[in-house]
């Protein structure tokens, strides 16, 4: 977790409103100590609005010409961007956190405004552990 409030459905689906998103499917994976979100799918909007993209700015960005990562300041719309993405992330984050662990995880968070929902579902699996015996 990104050390943040804790998530609230209500919050999550007016801010989805308020910039035109009805439906929305966040999906993710991950399991030993790696993982996060791999895709953003906007499945429905208000006619006639321009949805803002959906894509994480970090303030650490590769400079070519200098080969080697330099840290920037983030404008305000990036960090709003990046505040509304760790709140819609949030069910994801507060489940599976770092995905630290012995398991693979790979799901989708779905959002639908006019229903009021939000649900996560997916697939995880955990090792087996197999008895073995052999004589050496």
């Amino acid at each position: 977790m990104r050390g943040r409030e804790p998530w609230s459905k209500a919050k999550a689906l007016r801010e989805l409103e308020a910039i035109g998103i009805l439906r929305l499917k966040i999906a993710f994976s991950g399991g030993n100590d790696e993982g996060g979100v791999d895709d953003y799918t906007i499945d429905a909007t208000v006619p006639n609005t321009t949805v803002p993209a959906l894509e994480r700015v970090w303030p650490d960005q590769y400079d070519a010409a200098l080969k080697r990562y330099v840290q920037r300041e983030l404008t305000p719309a990036e960090r709003a961007t990046n505040e509304l993405l760790d709140l819609l992330e949030g069910p994801i984050d507060e489940r599976y956190g770092s995905f630290a662990g012995d398991f693979h995880v790979s799901g989708v968070l779905h959002y639908d405004v006019p229903g009021k929902k939000v649900w996560i579902g997916g697939d995880e699996e955990e090792p087996r552990a197999e008895p073995f015996s052999e004589e050496l």
